[in-house]
């Protein structure tokens, strides 16, 4: 939308493409209406410029303009609109040509016109990925082969015919002006008109003041070659060579173009008037030798133009590339180095240089990259390696990346930090290493971690408030034995007729009952806890065998059979015994109260196994109800539960748990209730299958 105008729908994409390049034109409702006017004045310019530009007796011009024009004018509409540039320069050609020619002759010198046109434009939309652009060295050879060689050498040949067939002409002498003629017109307008078409009034508005001081310079040195008080040597073709120099080196390709084109006015009047260096040379080899020294020189400085204009993009693109470079690195919180493979830093942002300070690598990167100095402190709290040896050991890629986190600072004080090195991806090599502040997130984990331990806290209290007949019962079975066996030593002692032997079998059945007895009372006491501990080697096995002691009592009253089925053998696993413990009596209480819910078979199968490459399994399996189909992860959620007064925590702070120990629990249906099961990782060193 132009200037606040609407285009009427299906005509913005006919819209060619000068329009809008040229944005101070106002854009009408039909747009292909003024694409008519514009193209009808000027080709009729472009003609009235072309006769003038004849030295009589010749009757082809030194340069033929609307030839270009119509090629111009192609390049910048759509295909499907090309029909519109032809038709709208048809009745500008008739009007002046008419005046001139014969009808017959003007018709078909319009035809040969348009078909240099077409295959000049068709030829450059083909092989040239933006038509209007000359600024690099393949598409200012697209356009000199395309529009300026091609197009004239093709058109020519019935052009020549024509001519010859109404003039006295010769058809070869005519063929060879007509090329060198459109071929010079070519080069001399068709960039400068998309130079002008493509800035624009904007583009000149812009423009600097030295800018145009420097082009009033070279437009005023091309000038003065016609005046007549100018001397003869700057006549010669020789003095524009400078100014075409100039041009190429500060202009690029499109005023190298418009140079030509003030040459060609400038050579042609000059001749004209009988003042040129060529005065007392014939017409036609005036024209010939004109045309000749201006493609001679013209071509070769429009394609150091075009290098010149290619290497400024690239020179641009990598200025931009560097300043987005910059940007980015200056625009990240973290500190960041790039290094090269000899460990030098190359490049950092300003945070990474106040870190580089701190750590003593030197007041900048700069200082750190002359030194060659990036070992950084090795933290006890990491992996084995060394910063310095993960550096080399990315850069040879035996790792893929290194990632490490360290604490630093006062209890009080900690802050925590972490390291990631990742390769520098060009041929050279290299490592990029990022050092982030993450003591937020730190403790942002940390405070859900205790979130965590007080919810499971708070759930084993629970449990074990639920379990509360059960632990009675296994506590009476130990404490009524001891009560007997000690009733029954009394009466040997009184009876006199016990032996030492007697005595010594009844106080061993007294130590087992008190130990089976502290035994539950630790493991209820460690359950109770907050502080569940750290992490050691576990036989999982004998966990589990005290974890169903726990609540044996609760499945008797329950009339559910515990079945346990260990795997012989086990290596041990490495966790945390109260919160796998725990684990353990989460899945055992969940079976029982799916199994409270069925009228079928009462029975729990508690199993372990050995899992490659290097965990054990628990899988515990109940005949209860089992759980929907396509619930399977849905039941591990916090405050999912089907049970009219569950909690719904119970599943879910197992399944964190697990995962924290960097195990995995899962659940599947089966054909009677359900299977649940988790996996555990071994200590270092098992790994491979059991023997």
């Amino acid at each position: 939308m132009a200037h606040g105008r609407a285009l009427l729908p299906g005509l913005e994409r006919n819209r060619p493409a000068w329009a809008s390049a040229a944005p101070l034109l106002r854009w009408p409702a039909q747009p292909d209406v003024l694409l008519a006017a514009l193209v009808c004045a000027s080709y009729y310019a472009g003609t009235q410029v072309g006769l003038a530009l004849r030295l009589p007796p010749s009757t082809t011009s030194v340069v033929w303009p609307p030839n270009s024009i119509l090629t111009a004018a192609l390049l910048f509409t759509p295909v499907s609109r090309w029909w519109v540039v032809v038709l709208a320069a048809l009745p500008a050609h008739l009007y002046l040509q008419l005046g001139v020619f014969p009808p017959p002759l003007a018709m078909s010198l319009f035809a040969t016109n348009c078909s240099e046109a077409l295959i000049a434009a068709s030829v450059i939309r083909r092989f040239n990925d933006r038509p209007t652009r000359f600024d690099t060295l393949h598409r200012v050879t697209v356009f000199l082969v395309g529009a300026g060689l091609l197009a004239p050498v093709a058109s020519s040949f019935l052009d020549a015919a024509i001519v010859a067939i109404f003039t006295p002409e010769s058809y070869w002498h005519v063929w060879i002006v007509r090329v060198w003629s459109n071929m010079l017109s070519a080069v001399a307008i068709i960039p400068a008109i998309a130079c002008v078409i493509e800035t624009g009034w904007r583009g000149a508005v812009a423009a600097t003041r030295a800018r145009w001081i420097e082009s009033a310079t070279i437009a005023t040195l091309l000038g003065s070659t016609a005046l007549e008080s100018v001397s003869r040597l700057v006549l010669q073709g020789a003095a524009l060579l400078p100014l075409l120099l100039w041009t190429a080196v500060r202009f690029g390709p499109a005023g190298v173009s418009i140079s030509l084109l003030a040459s060609v006015l400038i050579l042609v009047g000059a001749a004209a008037s009988g003042r040129g260096p060529l005065d007392r040379i014939p017409t036609d080899m005036q024209v010939t030798i004109v045309q000749t020294f201006l493609l001679a020189t013209g071509i070769p400085f429009m394609c150091v133009a075009a290098l010149l204009e290619e290497r400024r993009q690239g020179e641009a693109a990598l200025r931009t590339a560097d300043a987005t470079k910059t940007a980015i690195l200056a625009s990240l919180p973290s500190h960041v180095a790039v290094l090269d493979r000899d460990g030098s830093v190359v490049a950092a942002n300003r945070h990474w240089d106040q870190f580089a300070t701190t750590v003593g690598l030197g007041s900048s990167h700069d200082s750190a990259a002359r030194r060659g100095d990036w070992q950084l402190p090795t933290v006890a709290s990491g992996p084995d390696r060394t910063w310095r040896q993960a550096i080399r050991d990315v850069q040879e890629r035996r790792l893929a990346e290194f990632t490490q986190e360290y604490s630093h600072g006062t209890a009080h004080q900690e802050r925590w930090y972490s390291v990631t090195i990742v390769p520098l991806q060009r041929p050279g090599g290299g490592i990029v290493m990022t050092h982030t502040d993450v003591t937020e997130r730190r403790r942002a984990e940390l405070a859900a971690q205790k979130s965590r331990e007080e919810l499971a806290h708070v759930t084993r209290v629970w449990v074990l408030g639920e379990l509360t007949a059960s632990l009675s019962h296994q506590l009476n079975q130990p404490l009524t034995a001891i009560s007997s066996n000690a009733h029954a030593g009394r009466r040997f002692v009184e009876s006199g007729a016990a032996t030492p032997k007697d005595l010594v079998s009844v106080f061993d059945d007294i130590a087992a009952d008190a130990t089976r007895a502290a035994e539950i009372v630790k493991d209820v006491r460690d359950l109770l806890r907050k502080d569940t501990g750290g992490r050691e080697a576990l036989d999982l096995n004998d966990l589990i065998t005290r974890t169903l002691q726990l609540i044996r009592g609760e499945a008797l009253m329950r009339s559910i059979r515990l079945h346990l089925s260990t795997a012989p053998a086990l290596p041990h696993v490495l966790g945390n015994r109260v919160q796998l413990q725990q684990v353990v009596l989460n899945l055992l209480v969940n079976a029982m109260e799916s199994i409270a819910e069925s009228r079928g078979e009462r029975l729990i199968t508690i199993s372990t196994a050995f899992e490659p490459p290097a965990a054990a399994r628990v899988m515990v399996h109940d005949t209860g109800r089992g759980f929907e189909s396509g619930s399977e992860a849905q039941i591990f959620e916090p405050f999912y539960t089907t049970k009219a007064g569950g909690m719904g925590m119970g599943l879910a702070i197992a399944r964190a748990i697990v995962d924290a120990h960097g195990g995995m629990i899962t659940a599947e249906p089966a054909d009677a209730g359900a299977r649940l099961t988790f996996t555990v990782p071994l200590t270092t060193g098992h790994s491979g299958q059991l023997g």
